[in-house]
């Protein structure tokens, strides 16, 4: 699909997003975008706008943004799991959709990671910061950078990356979102629909994403376990074993 190549995996949550948009099934979008170091809350009111990717800083705004709008409007929000759990609170009718997450990075953090894979930039030029499959790309003033993301990521595990609130967090998968999506190491999006709403929203999209039946995600999955591979490994060596005597 188009959005792939300006996407973070897939694409999957900006191309619903644009075909909501444009059909007409909603009226804006309310989503997250980088700035700078940060984080701001931005609403779309046509698919010619731009839609933003995947932002790694929590967006403190968004749920007080949400909130102030009319509530009559009708609309689909972008949100952490954490605040799509707000947000259905107090609007049990909006059309939410949640990337799975696991932690939002802290700014001090994101920083230091940009240091340690030799970008060197100052803070105050940093415009925005986006992941587009597995590069990192750094807007600033004197130009766009590009930074390996798995280099980046390996630098962000050595020290506490996370924002303070995420280490408390019980809700990864979206338990209050109409549609949740995650990546299957950048090569496809993994799309769960919880509601009737959200199967509404997934209808108007389907045509525009390339759906295909994965038969070995499965096992896939099962060996990115450590422990997984780790009984394996054991086995294979114990029936080796077994036919040398």
């Amino acid at each position: 699909m188009s959005a792939w190549s300006e996407s973070s995996s897939g694409g999957s949550i900006r191309t619903t997003v644009r075909a909501l948009l444009s059909q007409g099934d909603v009226d804006e979008a309310v989503m997250t975008a980088s700035s700078r170091l940060g984080a701001e809350t931005i609403v779309i009111k046509n698919a010619a706008m731009p839609i933003p990717g995947t932002c790694y800083s929590y967006n403190s705004s968004l749920v007080q943004v949400v909130s102030s709008l009319p509530q009559e409007t009708r609309r689909v929000v972008v949100a952490l799991p954490c605040q799509a759990r707000r947000i259905r609170e107090m609007l049990p009718s909006t059309l939410i959709i949640s990337p799975i997450c696991f932690q939002t990075v802290s700014q001090e953090a994101l920083m230091k990671g940009l240091e340690k894979c030799g970008l060197s930039v100052e803070e105050r030029e940093i415009r925005s910061i986006y992941r587009k499959h597995g590069e990192l790309l750094v807007q600033t003033s004197k130009g766009l950078f590009t930074v390996p993301f798995n280099r980046y990521w390996r630098y962000l595990k050595f020290f506490n990356f996370s924002n303070p609130q995420c280490a408390h967090c019980v809700d990864h998968f979206g338990a209050s979102a109409d549609i949740v999506v995650g990546d299957d190491k950048h090569r496809s999006n993994m799309i769960s629909v919880r509601t009737l709403d959200g199967l509404l929203a997934f209808e108007s999209t389907a045509p525009m994403l390339q759906i295909k039946r994965d038969r070995f995600h499965g096992t896939r999955l099962g060996f990115t376990n450590k422990s997984v591979r780790q009984k394996v490994a054991y086995l294979i060596g114990k029936t080796l074993y077994r036919r040398k005597r």
